[in-house]
């Protein structure tokens, strides 16, 4: 799905497809479950460990202040050093986490309402998730004898300070994670209204079908499925 991901906090967001073409939706990252001053917290919070993180990285990296900082603090980095070796924690924060609360992480993910956002449209009409869903089923030849639950699974990989990191995740989503195209379709596809209009499309949903969204981690083969919560009990 050619989408722009933005990310909450983040003005601008990554075209996720190929680089010859040009996203045709943009999607805004949400706290699902909040309200719009929930929301809107989580933005600010985020921006705001941007900025202090910013600041406090040229500082470290100042021609004046650079070797000061390494002379007076650099032992205290020892516990760290070790601890990255080790593979414990990060050298750099994650970019998809950082400046957002643990209890927050979980529940981030990207909206599909039509809606604006700072005066630009984000989000698929009506029209738009029902062409999406129709092509998306029929170009992976996925139109009848769907099973209870079908995961659609994106891939990235985790590395930090590599050059070549881009080309380690997916390539259909201009080198970006495909987590968000993944959860989008499957949100597109157990929209109760695109199922009724797929019907005029020759593909019928089973109403126990539901679609998952999953990432499927290539550096350490671990796979995540998101939104376990929202699976109907039946």
């Amino acid at each position: 799905v050619p989408i722009e991901f933005v990310r909450v906090g983040d003005e601008k967001g990554s075209a996720q497809c190929p680089v010859l073409l040009k996203p045709n939706f943009k999607i805004q990252e949400c706290l699902h479950g909040a309200n719009e001053a929930s929301s809107a917290r989580v933005a600010q919070h985020r921006i705001l460990n941007k900025r202090i993180f910013s600041a406090w990285k040229r500082f470290k990296l100042s021609a004046v202040s650079c070797f000061a900082y390494v002379e007076a603090l650099g032992l205290f980095f020892l516990t760290k050093i070790i601890r990255d070796s080790a593979g414990i924690s990060r050298p750099v924060p994650n970019p998809k986490e950082f400046g957002i609360r643990a209890s927050n992480i979980e529940n981030l993910g990207p909206s599909i309402q039509a809606t604006v956002v700072d005066g630009t449209a984000t989000g698929l009409t009506y029209d738009q998730m029902v062409l999406t869903a129709k092509s998306v089923l029929t170009a992976m030849s996925l139109t009848k004898e769907f099973s209870p639950l079908v995961l659609l699974v994106g891939h990235a990989g985790s590395t930090v300070n590599n050059p070549h990191a881009a080309g380690l995740d997916c390539g259909a989503c201009g080198g970006n994670s495909g987590e968000a195209n993944a959860r989008v379709v499957a949100s597109i596809l157990n929209h109760p209204g695109v199922r009724t209009r797929l019907k005029n499309h020759d593909i019928e949903i089973p109403e126990d079908t539901w679609f998952l969204g999953g990432l499927h981690n290539t550096t350490t083969d671990e796979v995540k499925i998101f939104d376990l919560a929202h699976i109907p009990k039946t």
